[in-house]
């Protein structure tokens, strides 16, 4: 990632690139968090634990960019908190950079792969029907590659996720702080105190990008490209939904991997593609989690389906368009059956 002093060595204003770096960067920090709660109200409401976890998942993304928003503040003559950031480099500024950036790339990654388990194997199952759900995988020949990713966010609703997945998160995060505090020696690209914009991205190759490759290649495997077939399963409404949630994840895993490697400070057009990119990446993930309107059925139905479909459902307009027809067809021929059945009783 990319931030830049507050001041060159004459004192002069910086240069309107680390305006617009750290200032886009601001607009993400606080884009993530007000997506994050309002998604976390949301979850109030409905009580949709997806919700919580994509919550959870966007105010941790937002929080990386925390650190432009310091800088921001930086280039601002009347704040006095560029001594924070401007100590004997590389050990001051690195440790830094660790705790106001790369700290939250850990709870960011739990919290997606809560989201992932969720939406492949829903709540609303209990343990035994997933056990069952796990047994009828196995059994079942077809669908080998869907039954993979099934296979993975089952095994994290039966063997506790929250135990399964935090350790190596958190152990993510302990490593990458120590790695960055080792001053001189550290993996990340050095930085002086002269230089106008500063470079905080991995070297390639170290240990510390490799972790980050690591958990990126995971969350494309399993929640990308498991959304991907999941939707090929599902169809209709939801297959749309699943595609929407894949691609904005996509696009999220994408601009932070290019944040951690590329010298985006070197080219601001760079940087405003990638900020976007996770903007819409951020809207994609949200509207895939909002539920769809319904369109008004054209079709008219008789007086007594529908009075049978607003005793099941309570509202026609609630159906599913790709079970319309056949709605209707069994509603009438249960009506037809139950009218035949009245005539018996009365003959």
């Amino acid at each position: 990632m990319k931030f830049s002093n507050r001041f060159e060595e004459d004192n002069t204003m910086v240069e309107y690139t680390a305006w617009i770096n750290d200032g886009t960067g601001s607009f993400l920090l606080f884009f993530g968090i007000i997506m994050g709660i309002i998604l976390i109200l949301r979850y109030k409401e409905s009580r949709a634990i997806i919700l919580l976890y994509l919550g959870f998942t966007c105010i941790n993304v937002g929080l990386i960019y925390f650190i432009f928003f310091l800088r921001f503040l930086s280039h601002f003559p009347f704040l006095t908190i560029e001594n924070i950031f401007i100590q004997t480099p590389p050990n001051g500024s690195y440790i830094f950079v660790a705790l106001s950036t790369y700290a939250w790339i850990g709870p960011a990654v739990t919290g997606a792969t809560y989201l992932g388990t969720e939406l492949l194997v829903p709540r609303i199952l209990d343990l035994e029907k997933i056990k069952k759900t796990h047994h009828d995988l196995k059994e079942n020949s077809k669908e080998s590659i869907n039954r993979f990713f099934m296979k993975i966010a089952l095994t994290f609703k039966i063997k506790k996720p929250r135990l399964l997945f935090h350790i190596p998160a958190w152990i993510l995060l302990i490593v990458w702080e120590c790695l960055i505090f080792l001053g001189p020696n550290s993996w990340l690209n050095p930085i002086t105190e002269t230089e106008l914009i500063g470079d905080t991205s991995f070297q390639i190759p170290s240990p510390p990008f490799s972790i980050m490759m690591f958990y990126a290649l995971y969350l494309v495997f399993f929640l990308v490209i498991g959304f991907l077939f999941r939707a090929i399963k599902t169809g209709g409404v939801m297959e749309e939904k699943f595609v929407i949630l894949s691609l904005g994840m996509f696009l999220m895993i994408l601009e932070l991997v290019f944040e951690g490697m590329q010298d985006v400070g070197e080219s601001i057009s760079f940087a405003l593609v990638l900020r976007i990119l996770m903007v819409i990446g951020l809207m994609l993930l949200n509207y895939g989690m909002t539920p769809s309107k319904k369109k008004k059925k054209n079709k008219k139905l008789p007086t007594e389906v529908a009075k049978l479909a607003y005793y099941v459902i309570g509202d026609t307009e609630e159906l599913d368009d790709q079970f319309w027809d056949l709605y209707i067809k069994k509603s009438k021929e249960m009506i037809d059956e139950y009218k035949e059945e009245k005539k018996k009783d009365t003959s």
